[in-house]
C-alpha cells in the first residue's frame, strides 16, 4: 500500500503530440519547431556521481572564495573574518549550508525536551504517588504518599499506555525532524 501511494505521485504524465505541419500556417509551424527545440535544450540537473561530488566541496569552495576575497584585499583570512563584512560574509555562507539544518536542530531539540517534560508531568501526576501533608503538630509533619484515584485498573492501564504512547510518538517525530 506504501509503494503504490509513492508510485501514484512520481509516475510521468508526460505525452507525445504529433502535429500535421503540412497543413498549418508555415510562421505557426517554424514557432512549433522553435518551441521543440528550446524544451528540449532545458537545463537538466544531472544526477551523476561527479556531480554529486562538486555539490559535496561546496565548502571547501566558499573557503577557498573566502581567502581569495581576503588575499585581494590584502589581508590574511582571520584579519578579514574579524571585519564586519567578513562576519556577515562568514555568517550567510555558514546560514547558506546550514541554516535549515540549525533550526531544525535547535527547535526539534527544544520542542523534545519541553514535550517531554510535559509529558513526564502529567505521567508523575497520575501514575507515580504523591507526597502528601497529612498532620502537623509543632515540629513534627506527618506525610502520607497517596496515589491517583482512578475509577478502575482498567482506566489506570489506558492512561498509561496513552502516556508511553504519546511519547514514543513525539520522540519519533522529534527524532525524523532533528535527524
Amino acid at each position: 500500500m506504501l509503494g503504490f501511494a509513492i508510485a501514484i505521485p512520481t509516475t510521468s504524465f508526460a505525452q507525445s503530440v504529433t502535429i500535421d505541419l503540412k497543413n498549418i500556417d508555415p510562421k505557426l509551424a517554424t514557432e512549433i519547431l522553435k518551441a521543440q527545440k528550446d524544451s528540449t535544450q532545458k537545463n537538466v540537473v544531472p544526477t551523476t556521481p561527479a556531480q554529486a561530488k562538486e555539490w559535496a566541496t561546496i565548502g571547501e569552495e566558499v573557503a577557498k572564495a573566502i581567502a581569495a576575497t581576503a588575499k585581494a584585499l590584502s589581508i590574511e583570512v582571520n584579519e578579514f573574518v574579524k571585519t564586519p563584512v567578513g562576519k556577515w560574509t562568514l555568517f550567510f555562507i555558514f546560514w547558506f549550508l546550514l541554516g535549515k539544518k540549525l533550526w531544525m536542530i535547535v527547535g526539534g531539540t527544544i520542542a523534545w525536551i519541553a514535550l517531554g517534560a510535559l509529558i513526564w508531568k502529567s505521567f508523575n501526576h497520575f501514575h507515580l504517588p504523591q507526597k502528601k501533608l497529612v498532620e502537623e503538630k509543632g515540629d513534627t509533619k506527618k506525610y502520607e504518599y497517596v496515589k491517583f484515584d482512578f475509577n478502575s485498573k482498567d482506566a489506570r492501564t489506558v492512561s498509561a499506555i496513552v502516556h508511553v504512547g504519546i511519547f514514543c510518538a513525539t520522540s519519533i517525530v522529534m527524532m525524523i525532524i532533528i535527524f
